[in-house]
């Protein structure tokens, strides 16, 4: 997860190690909590919260209450947009390479790290394509 300025400036880039996940949508709804509280910590400002995973953003966004297998990590998810103003938005995935190096870095060498006003060197590419993606 990656946290940005108005400017596309790096503020954090975060990466963690998550095991026991059932499949990929818990992974990204972990992210985009995860993501969430070290925004609300590092920040004042208005957050505009981007994935590519439609279902994640759907559940988040579903006005009624969820009964799905994510139940309590969406509530939770909800109870953290209520506290500042928060646009969540559906990106497509050739925009979102930076969040995909850093669940890699988490994922294939089990690492759990952030990186205030930084990034590691393996997403550098990433940043500037991501960054230029959403300049389009």
């Amino acid at each position: 997860m990656v946290i940005r300025n108005s400017e596309g400036n790096v503020v954090l880039a975060a990466c963690r190690q998550l095991t026991g996940c059932q499949d990929a949508t818990e992974a990204e709804i972990t992210a985009l909590e995860d993501g969430l509280k070290l925004a609300l910590l590092w920040t004042h400002l208005p957050l505009t919260i981007e994935t590519d995973c439609a279902v994640a953003l759907e559940l988040i966004k579903g006005g009624s209450p969820n009964f799905s297998v994510y139940a309590f990590q969406i509530s939770r998810v909800r109870d953290l947009l209520r506290e500042r103003e928060c646009n969540c938005t559906k990106v497509d995935r050739s925009a979102n390479f930076v969040s995909h190096g850093l669940a890699q870095l988490g994922r294939v060498q089990a690492r759990t790290q952030v990186w205030f006003s930084q990034f590691p060197p393996e997403i550098a590419e990433a940043l500037d394509i991501d960054c230029n993606s959403m300049n389009v």
